[in-house]
């Protein structure tokens, strides 16, 4: 699993999605810390990094389908708005950790005058995604209009279907229909996290099961595929799709079983994913 994802995250940070041009210095210079000073200081990154990433931000159990447990479970008005706000404010702080991890190694690995510019770049990052829970919003993290009526939904959606897709697909190839396969994924009930990747999806939303039943779910399954297979997804997530039907396609010999088992974990990667995904009450 760890191999798996490991790999697709790896193309998509080495350049194999395909850099986008900023302008290319024709001169590059810096004074680094001694090796020892720089090693540890990665050392004390990558310690820093882990523990703000590995904080806990999982979306809350899956509430259960019947009525009563719908009622019995109501929030109070006003208090689930105040615990996904939250939730939110807590991310953006946490990215705010991320920048204030870099700017750190940069003090101790870089000696030079140079490192200033590169700082206050992550300094500005991490200070424009923080004043958001302030309600100040800088240009650069407004949303830019595409001159189209439908917009794309965020990239962790897109990262999630993706894997549900990758599920879908070896189904396929194992041989079952389009109808049974998408059925067999919205019909589990270990996959009820799933339908946090339907679009427009909100918590309201998902503490009434008829809002998004089986069927709903299984016809957004088969869409989603579709867009897929169509390349009607976002760039940054495009390259990773071809990616993963690479190491469906390497995976010999491909028998119904093998397919099925490899489905299991690609849901369990959705699953996780999906987890993970804040939405708006």
């Amino acid at each position: 699993m760890d191999d798996l994802l490991g790999g697709l995250i790896g193309a998509a940070v080495s350049g194999e999605l395909g850099a986008t041009p900023i302008g290319v210095p024709t001169e590059i210079s810096a004074t680094l810390a001694s090796q020892e000073e720089t090693a540890d200081a990665a050392a004390a990154l990558f310690l820093r990094l882990r523990h703000i990433v590995n904080t806990e931000n999982t979306a809350p159990p899956e509430v259960g389908t019947s009525a009563s447990a719908v009622g019995a479970l109501k929030p109070i008005a006003g208090v689930e708005t105040s615990q996904t706000q939250n939730k939110i404010e807590q991310e953006r702080k946490r990215a705010w950790r991320v920048c204030e991890a870099i700017i750190r190694f940069i003090d101790t690995a870089w000696h030079d005058p140079g490192r200033l510019e590169v700082q206050q770049y992550f300094l500005s990052l991490g200070r424009h995604i923080l004043q958001l829970n302030d309600g100040v919003s800088h240009p650069l993290l407004n949303v830019s209009s595409t001159g189209r009526g439908k917009k794309d939904d965020a990239c962790e959606l897109w990262d999630g279907r993706r894997w549900v897709c990758a599920a879908y697909e070896c189904y396929l190839r194992s041989g079952m229909s389009r109808h049974a396969a998408a059925h067999r994924i919205a019909e589990d009930r270990e996959n009820r996290p799933l339908r946090r990747l339907v679009h427009k999806v909100t918590e309201t939303k998902l503490r009434k099961p008829r809002n998004i039943d089986d069927a709903k779910m299984a016809a957004s399954i088969m869409a989603w595929h579709k867009e897929f297979r169509d390349n009607n997804v976002p760039n940054l997530v495009d390259q990773l799709w071809a990616d993963t039907i690479e190491i469906i396609e390497g995976r010999q010999p491909t028998t119904p079983e093998l397919l099925r088992s490899f489905a299991d974990r690609c849901l369990q990667l959705a699953r996780t994913t999906a987890a993970k995904v804040a939405l708006l009450t």
